[in-house]
């Protein structure tokens, strides 16, 4: 077998395999030979057929057959010869196998990035640190309470937080506005479950009453129709209703599993929540600031089958070549970005040889199920099927890689707060 390789742009690779006409003839004639055994021909019992007859008979479409299976064979054992890493289905062109002439074929496709670690000393990357502090104790007390309210019928206008409920119908241009009408709809107000003109507008109707509210639209509405234009909406109040919180008593931590009631309890066990939560948001925070920081200095290029792959997978398409609206070339920038380090993180599994040691996913998994009512239970489901356990056995052996290079950069402690990392709109990019 003969092999040579080009590469033609960015990530892509051309191979070409010839293989000599002796090993195509001769898988030919070992099938041939099965086949003159049992091919039944007329006027022939099985089996006493001349050779001649059947090769002119099945002759085509067994090498046919036989250089569909080798182009399979040989291009593995090409690949293997090259060390080559294809990323993708590789498409296979010219293939070349007329009798005499042996087989030759070329695959195009695309490879794995070669990626290298060579200043990673030189890295800095800030971790945030934070802790929890007894007002975020106490504002996670009061979500829990607005979680649990009930609601009361009132007869005052609508407030923000109460919540409301109403029949609408809209109009554009005089027009009814399609998929605008609705019965019984119910939202809070002030909670972003309507266009804002529209939520704002709802404040102050009382039971009962109507009023017409215009709801804007911008100029970049999908809709053409719609775009830059108002829509009337025609709106009647059936009930106004606001939210009684419950006291913090006994009942009510019970109620979110506390058994003993106790408040003391209960404040320990939401502090302990929130500080895992936190954990996890600073890990986080540190891991993209890492990532960044690392693709910075090692700039990786990702292969566009890749790319292709997870925006269809996204229901986006593949990469354009025209220009993109703006919401597109943003999912595919965060696409590309998230392959980027995928791949990053690949290297550093392989370089270092990672892999999750058992007794480090079953404490995982007994961590994860400690917060079920039963977990011994959900001890059960991950163990009775082995590929249930590959999601926690990825996220451990990454925490693995991650914690590798944070081995071998420089870290600096960055002071923050906890409302900063609980909400990740407020956190900052990479330092390198």
């Amino acid at each position: 077998m003969q092999v040579s390789v080009e590469s033609t742009t960015g990530l892509e690779r051309r191979l070409t395999v010839e293989l000599p006409e002796e090993g195509v003839e001769r898988e030919v004639g070992t099938r041939l030979d099965n086949l003159l055994r049992t091919a039944r021909i007329p006027g022939f019992r099985p089996g006493k057929a001349p050779m001649k007859i059947v090769a002119r008979r099945f002759g085509a479409a067994v090498r046919d057959e036989v250089v569909g299976e080798l182009v399979r064979t040989s291009f593995a054992d090409a690949l293997a010869s090259e060390e080559l890493h294809p990323a993708g289905e590789p498409r296979i062109d010219s293939v070349e196998s007329a009798p005499g002439a042996g087989l030759r074929y070329t695959a195009v496709f695309e490879v794995f990035p070669d990626i290298r670690f060579t200043d990673l000393e030189s890295v800095e990357v800030r971790r945030p640190v934070a802790e929890v502090r007894e007002p975020d104790v106490d504002r996670m007390v009061e979500t829990l309470r607005k979680r649990r309210r009930e609601w009361r019928e009132v007869t005052r206008g609508a407030q923000p937080g109460d919540r409301i409920t109403f029949n609408v119908e809209g109009e554009v241009d005089g027009q009814p506005l399609e998929g605008s009408a609705g019965e019984d709809r119910v939202i809070e107000i002030g909670a972003e479950q309507a266009a804002p003109d529209l939520d704002r507008g709802l404040v102050g109707m009382e039971p009962a009453s109507t009023r017409d509210i215009e709801v804007g639209y911008p100029e970049d509405h999908p809709s053409p129709r719609l775009a830059g234009k108002s829509a009337v909406m025609h709106v009647e109040a059936s009930k106004v209703e606001e939210g009684v919180l419950p006291e913090v008593d006994a009942d009510f931590v019970r109620g979110l599993g506390v058994e003993s009631g106790d408040l003391e309890e209960f404040r320990r066990d939401v502090r302990s929540n929130l500080e895992r939560e936190l954990e996890a948001a600073a890990s986080a925070v540190t891991r993209n600031r890492l990532l960044d920081a690392v693709l910075e200095r090692h700039p990786v290029e990702v292969p566009e089958s890749m790319v292709a792959e997870e925006l269809a997978r996204a229901g986006l398409g593949g990469p354009a070549e025209a220009p993109l609206d703006p919401a597109h070339e943003a999912a595919e920038a965060g696409v590309r970005r998230r392959l980027q380090q995928g791949l990053v993180l690949a290297r550093i599994v392989s370089d270092h040889q990672l892999t999750a040691d058992p007794g480090a996913v079953r404490a995982e998994i007994e961590r994860m199920a400690a917060t079920y009512e039963d977990p011994a239970q959900v001890l059960s489901w991950f163990y009775s099927e082995p590929s249930r356990l590959r999601p926690v056995e990825s996220r451990l052996v990454e925490r693995q890689a991650i914690e590798t290079m944070l081995a071998r950069v420089k870290v600096v402690d960055e002071p923050s707060e906890f409302d900063e990392l609980m909400n990740p709109g407020q956190t900052s990019g990479a330092s390198s």
